[in-house]
């Protein structure tokens, strides 16, 4: 799912997209859930609340289609303003570049979230369209 920001005297200014990834229990077991990536705003229009607009949006419709949780790479000063926390107290791994600090990998449980449920903890496997991005 890919969103877009637009201002109408300078057309497409942001974008936020949610794809698939696995989420791999340590018991060998897959399950599918989305992340967030990436979020992106032309700097001529940063800090008018954009990104934090496309964030809402793109997780508030994460939730309405019943998805436990949403996965990202990013900014904890950031992405906590929105629900995000870390994915390590939530038993869940990132594969996060080694420039980047481990509290990079974040998580926002969603209302359909089952603490119960194993299945919701493990190392996230990224599409194969990230392969390669560092």
């Amino acid at each position: 799912m890919d969103l877009v920001a637009e201002l109408d005297d300078l057309g497409v200014v942001g974008h936020v997209m949610i794809s698939r990834a696995l989420l791999q229990s340590p018991g060998g077991g897959e399950r599918s859930i989305v992340m967030l990536s990436p979020l992106a705003v032309a700097p001529a229009v940063q800090r008018r609340g954009l990104g934090g607009d496309l964030v809402r949006a793109a997780t508030t419709i994460a939730a309405q289609r019943g998805e436990p949780l949403v996965v990202l790479e990013g900014s904890p000063a950031y992405y906590s303003r929105f629900g995000f926390v870390a994915a390590s107290a939530h038993g869940i791994t990132l594969p996060l570049p080694d420039w980047a600090p481990p509290a990079a990998a974040q998580v926002m449980l969603l209302d359909s979230y089952d603490r119960t449920d194993e299945s919701l903890r493990g190392t996230v496997a990224y599409p194969p369209a990230f392969d390669g991005l560092e």
